[in-house]
């Protein structure tokens, strides 16, 4: 039995992927998100956990672009030999200035989003909004 060795990451599936979330634009982010997807979302908040497959994450992201009118901005995109990290900046929250960042690691396949992983710089206050937002 031989095994085919892990793809290839895609960076350009993560410029796409915040490029159609800054545009709202539902069907591309859609597009970009493997039908068997794996998200982790850390935290302590009420959408804190692991989701699977398009249909929770889909959910799970239009709950967030509900609770809070936000603006982020992608400050950097580096790729290792199996993964994707995207350093992200937000600028704003609730429509206040904010100023906060986090890395978002993703495992690509076959061009979309097949496992995600966010890293806040500070994660407790991030539950704290969250909490309020949520």
């Amino acid at each position: 039995m031989t095994t085919d060795p892990p793809a290839s990451p895609d960076p350009q599936v993560a410029r796409d992927f915040y490029a159609a979330m800054e545009n709202r634009s539902v069907d591309a982010v859609a597009e970009l998100i493997d039908p068997d997807v794996i998200w982790h979302v850390p935290g302590r908040h009420s959408r804190a956990g692991t989701y699977i497959g398009r249909d929770q994450v889909m959910s799970l992201l239009d709950g967030f672009a509900r609770a809070s009118q936000r603006k982020s901005e992608v400050e950097d995109v580096l790729c290792g030999e199996h993964l994707v990290m995207v350093l992200v900046r937000f600028t704003m929250r609730n429509g206040k200035p904010f100023d906060g960042r986090f890395v978002h690691v993703i495992r690509t396949s076959l061009g979309r989003i097949a496992e995600s992983w966010h890293f806040d710089e500070d994660q407790s206050r991030l539950d704290a909004l969250l909490t309020e937002e949520l």
